[in-house]
């Protein structure tokens, strides 16, 4: 092959060829945002018969990605999100709660918030002040 560029179809790493310095690995590490990646590790969490599973990964992800300032994964995250089809009550309270402190940094929460006020009040409509008390 005569160009300075190699792709390999159905591998996860490109090499570069360069004439002089050899291979360079390019890692394509994963084609999905890093938001919507902690989404479906979430989705798979909730189906846990265990719902501390998913309430653990939430909080240990969320945290994890707040102390590395990177408040655009949790927004790509809410933005995507979907309260009536994905995830459980208790998961949803356990987002809508750690990510209270940081509300002013995510523009997406709002409307994520607003999204499972509506989810609770067509499940459990008596209960809806007292879920979300300091969480909106």
């Amino acid at each position: 092959m005569h160009g300075l560029v190699e792709l390999q179809q159905a591998e996860p790493v490109r090499r570069c060829r360069q004439r002089k310095r050899g291979y360079v690995d390019l890692h394509v590490e994963n084609p999905v945002s890093p938001g919507i990646e902690l989404l479906g590790r979430i989705r798979e969490a909730a189906r846990s018969p265990d719902p501390d599973d998913g309430i653990e990964l939430i909080y240990s992800e969320f945290d994890s990605r707040f102390s590395r300032a990177l408040f655009s994964h949790i927004d790509e995250l809410l933005g995507a999100l979907d309260p009536v089809k994905e995830l459980p009550v208790v998961h949803l309270l356990a987002i809508a709660s750690i990510t209270n402190a940081a509300r002013e940094r995510l523009t997406a929460r709002a409307m994520f918030v607003a999204r499972v006020r509506e989810h609770l009040e067509s499940v459990d409509a008596t209960r809806v002040e007292e879920l979300l008390a300091g969480l909106e």
